[in-house]
């Protein structure tokens, strides 16, 4: 799974498939923009970033319930219900990390990372044509992801049932071109995500802050 932070934050992949990492914002909480228009708006945005914290100091269950604060605070807020379906996600909890992540995609249908984790779990069911869907889409809104053309080039060859189909191959080169670490032997490779799991899918990554969405 995928988080980003104020720095610009990242994805890790594990195995074959990455997820993609927590998202945080430090925007108040009024609106999925930010916005200020509820009370105690500030009190949402500290409990979002302190979420954000008690995650990566391990406090996982406190986390998720300052998350689900969040989404109540701002039921409009995407990074509090992406946060949510990441944390599912990584519980192997496939059911509830889709509707948190359909929440967070009916907010910001351009969600990438969203896009992209909802791609991760159709592709841990083997559900090529899902897979390949909201990959594609995640390779539409950001053209410059390695590991969502690499996936999708998999998922297009599991369909297809032929590595060297035409369309795989060229997603795959795509995504080695711009990050040749994904070739077996190379680096890192797809490897040491600490996510979410699934059929010879990915693990995923981890959550950051970020101001813009």
């Amino acid at each position: 799974m995928r988080w980003f932070s104020s720095a610009g934050g990242g994805r890790t992949v594990a195995g074959v498939v990455a997820v993609a990492l927590l998202i945080g914002t430090m925007a108040a909480c009024g609106s999925s923009k930010g916005g200020d228009s509820a009370s105690g708006t500030g009190d949402c945005s500290t409990l979002l970033s302190k979420a954000l914290s008690d995650y990566f100091s391990g406090n996982i269950e406190v986390a998720k319930s300052e998350f689900q604060q969040v989404t109540d605070c701002d039921p409009k807020n995407k990074y509090g219900w992406y946060n949510l379906g990441v944390i599912a996600q990584y519980a192997n909890d496939k059911k509830q990390a889709e509707t948190d992540y359909q929440k967070a995609l009916a907010l910001d249908p351009q969600f990438e990372s969203v896009l992209y984790n909802l791609g991760v779990l159709r592709y841990a069911a083997s559900d090529w044509d899902g897979a390949i869907s909201y990959l594609r889409r995640a390779t539409a809104v950001n053209a410059s992801d390695a590991n969502a053309w690499w996936n999708l080039g998999l998922a297009l060859a599991h369909k297809h049932t032929n590595p060297t189909d035409k369309e795989s191959t060229d997603a795959l080169n795509k995504a080695v071109k711009l990050n040749p670490n994904l070739l077996p032997g190379r680096g890192t490779g797809a490897s040491g995500a600490s996510g979410a799991s699934g059929a010879g899918a990915a693990s995923g990554a981890a959550p950051t802050t970020t101001s813009a969405g």
